[in-house]
């Protein structure tokens, strides 16, 4: 075990707790035994010799070190809520400087207010004072972390009355002060890391709304693993409990299986990141706050007709479930508002070549080209086939960057104009430094570009550099702004579940960390702000009020 030989170790202890299963022998070899299953990250195997452990040996003498370690193996397994009131409750037993300063720094990197409501809701006996130390040790150690920012959840401790030494049962401040908030996220499995980045934001959210509302938010995590059955049946969970709202889950298929879950459930849910559309239509207290990928058509092909003055469109795509859903949603939009679209031409992702494509559009134009066929330009030249000119009134173009910048070329180079439609990809340097003759009738919209300059991204990105010494992601925003736009729903009117989901539909201009924020009829988020490309940077692009009213009524 010294030697760090942990795999010979852990059967080695396991012999002998057989051997020697006696008061103090056999629980201090069972002790060591699940220190190495931890060591070599079995912590399933870990948790079931802690849970024997604490069955056969309740009055063990390390019982704190074993909440120590059974702290450490719900955390890596995900089960943070769990991992805390362990940690908690090592911290309630110990009479060891060193162990408590071990739960201090796991503590510390979670949210005051998630460590508080855990205590509560967990009961550990633990007295006002402990309660206070720890808090107090807590600040300290993130003072001397240089993360002052966020100390205040912790000093507030020992701020509220004291209720005789009795662990916290209730909250201190009134009902409609308090929001609860499940956080459905992938803390194991493929997406982990997006989940704890929609986490952490969420954190910080919650961390900042409090100041900024006076309100009291505890967050309570909870694992899907990236599976949407596990997501439902966590649903089914929260509905039973005490919980005001739901931030997530991550995904689409996910978000999709835990809105139906809610269908007869009046508990509102923020569903950040996923884009797919109709997610909202599948419960009434449903929000997305990610602009969903319909509304990005529907908003191309109202610009074309409302602005553009557009009569005629034609449409090359890849054959991604993203974009045909974007494509769909153009030329249903396009035509119901009177437009024509001549040709929809689609391509594999592995497309390099766009030329048959392109020739396909040209030939609906012109007629087909007979390739003996001599053609001269204005200037008497004769011209190639590929080069004799055709005009479209627009091109709607959903793509990678990678599959756009390919295609725009080879746009120019068979002569096709028209004005350019894009989608949120084009919100990439790769589209911004093609040469300004390529791009100077491009428009696309995007939730991510104005995101990155407004002020509450700058104030946001501040905080979770200090905190996490990186830039946030966007899923990282999402949560943030999640969490935020449930507070300030909850000034406006209470934490009753009617009330809550009512105060967030009236939700307009919103400005997040993420982009602004304002849900439509159906409470999905219509701000999709438009751009085009000059001088290799996007420009904004003014979106007339008759378009405005069309996305948000959906009509």
């Amino acid at each position: 075990m010294q030697h760090g030989r942990y795999a010979q170790a852990v059967p080695a202890f396991d012999t002998l707790a057989r051997r020697y299963p006696d008061e103090p022998t056999g629980s201090i070899f069972l002790f060591y035994r699940l220190k190495g299953q931890y060591y070599l990250g079995q912590y399933r195997e870990a948790v079931s010799t802690l849970e024997y452990l604490k069955g056969e040996y309740p009055a063990f003498m390390y019982a704190p070190h074993v909440a120590y370690f059974a702290a450490n193996c719900r955390y890596k397994l995900g089960d943070l809520a769990v991992a805390i009131g362990h940690y908690l409750d090592s911290y309630s037993r110990s009479q060891s400087e060193q162990l408590d300063s071990l739960v201090v720094k796991s503590l510390s990197a979670f949210d005051a207010a998630l460590v508080e409501s855990q205590l509560s809701h967990l009961m550990w006996t633990m007295s006002r004072d402990r309660q206070c130390r720890l808090g107090t040790e807590i600040v300290n150690y993130l003072k001397s972390e240089g993360r002052g920012d966020w100390i205040f959840g912790y000093l507030s401790w020992c701020q509220k009355p004291n209720n005789a030494d009795r662990p916290l049962q209730k909250s201190t401040v009134a009902p409609a002060r308090l929001l609860r908030v499940a956080v459905l996220v992938p803390l194991s499995g493929e997406l982990q890391a997006f989940g704890e980045d929609l986490y952490n934001g969420a954190v910080i959210g919650a961390a900042v709304a409090q100041e900024e509302n006076a309100v009291t938010i505890q967050l309570t995590p909870f694992d899907t693993k990236g599976d949407p059955i596990e997501g439902a049946r966590m649903i089914k969970d929260i509905s039973a409990q005490p919980f005001d709202a739901v931030v997530g889950p991550l995904t689409s298929d996910e978000a999709s299986v835990a809105s139906a879950a809610l269908a007869c459930v009046e508990i509102p849910m923020v569903i950040p990141a996923a884009t797919d559309a109709g997610l909202t239509l599948l419960s009434a207290g449903s929000f997305q706050l990610s602009p969903n990928l319909e509304l990005q058509g529907a908003l191309m092909a109202e610009y074309a007709v409302r602005t553009l003055m557009a009569d005629s469109a034609a449409v090359i795509a890849p054959t991604s479930v993203e974009s045909s859903a974007m494509t769909r949603a153009f030329v249903e939009r396009f035509k119901s508002l009177g437009g024509v679209v001549i040709a929809i031409e689609r391509y594999r992702d592995r497309d390099k070549d766009f030329g048959a494509y392109i020739r396909d559009i040209k030939n609906v134009l012109l007629g087909r080209i007979p390739d003996s066929a001599v053609y001269l330009d204005d200037r008497g030249d004769t011209l190639e086939t590929e080069a004799v000119p055709a005009h479209v009134d627009c091109l709607y173009l959903p793509g990678s960057p990678q599959q756009v910048r390919q295609l725009l070329t080879q746009l120019r180079f068979y002569n096709l104009s028209a004005t350019y439609l894009g989608s949120d990809s084009w919100g990439d340097e790769s589209i911004y430094n093609l040469s300004a003759d390529v791009t100077i009738k491009a428009v696309f919209p995007s939730a991510f570009v104005s995101a990155s300059s407004n002020s509450a991204y700058s104030s946001f990105a501040h905080v979770f550099n200090a905190r996490y010494d990186r830039k946030p992601t966007r899923v990282a925003s999402l949560g943030y702004d999640a969490v935020r736009l449930l507070a300030a729903a909850l000034v406006k009117s209470d934490s009753s579940h009617g009330k809550l989901a009512a105060s967030l539909q009236q939700t307009s201009a919103f400005e997040g960390a993420s982009g602004r924020v304002t849900f439509g009829a159906h409470r999905e988020n219509i701000e999709l702000p438009l751009y085009r490309i000059a001088a290799g940077r996007p420009v904004p692009v003014e979106i007339a009020p008759a378009i405005l009213e069309s996305i948000k009524t959906g009509r």
